[in-house]
């Protein structure tokens, strides 16, 4: 039994001690990055003092620190990813269908699916909103980025302000930041500026209609299209 296997397992049939997992992780690197912020206003204040003896300690410990943080990291990479991105999954290999041929394939006589539908085990085509083209999409992830490249557009400083506004971030972990050290799977959106995109298809959606709304648009005038299974 490989490792992808395992946590699929773990996910799907144990989802408290999943949840349980993930938020102790959470918990470990916020804490451990507390220290290392700390360690970093230290030796800030070292060089100021010209306290060069101490400078090296403390260059070392943050640079241990640094890669217990990678490594963190690296395990949150692994065991809090979507399930829908597992390697051990079928991936669908053929070229991506004509929008045309999605009747086959998806839900509703239009050939998309509602922003409020269940997206657990599928996998994205594109989305359009409004009466735009469709914009095409290879993951759950691209699409966060591209909604998020397409408000930002409209309205630059209404984004930026994300990063302040409690509802759209995390309870212990920011999803819209100008740090991307603080994130698991940052995408840059604009200069200096990051979208969190580790998360799950269905939280995804909700990011997103949270997001249409603060920008006033209508989630029901946003259609999904899927990928053949």
């Amino acid at each position: 039994m490989d490792q992808w296997t395992v946590i699929s397992r773990i996910k799907n049939e144990i989802p408290d001690k999943w949840t349980e997992i993930v938020k102790c992780l959470e918990l470990l690197r916020n804490s451990i990055c507390d220290t290392h912020n700390i360690i970093s206003a230290e030796l800030h204040e070292l060089v100021n003092q010209q306290e060069y003896v101490k400078i090296s300690d403390y260059t070392k410990a943050a640079e241990l620190i640094g890669k217990l943080i990678e490594r963190i990291d690296k395990i949150m990479a692994v065991i809090d990813v979507d399930i829908n991105e597992l390697p051990h999954q079928p991936i669908f290999q053929k070229e991506l269908i004509d929008i045309a041929q999605f009747d086959k394939y998806t839900v509703g006589n239009d050939n998309s699916w509602p922003l409020t539908a269940d997206f657990t085990n599928k996998k994205p085509y594109g989305f359009r909103i409004n009466n735009l083209s469709v914009v095409r999409v290879s993951s759950w992830r691209q699409m966060l980025v591209r909604v998020c490249q397409y408000l930002m557009a409209i309205d630059k400083q209404k984004f930026l302000n994300f990063r302040n506004d409690k509802e759209l971030n995390g309870i212990k972990r920011q999803y819209f930041s100008t740090n991307y050290h603080s994130m698991i799977a940052p995408k840059k959106i604009a200069e200096n500026f990051y979208v969190e995109t580790n998360h799950s298809s269905n939280t995804i959606r909700d990011l997103i209609i949270k997001l249409l709304k603060e920008y006033e648009f209508n989630p029901e005038n946003f259609y999904v299209y899927l990928r053949l299974n």
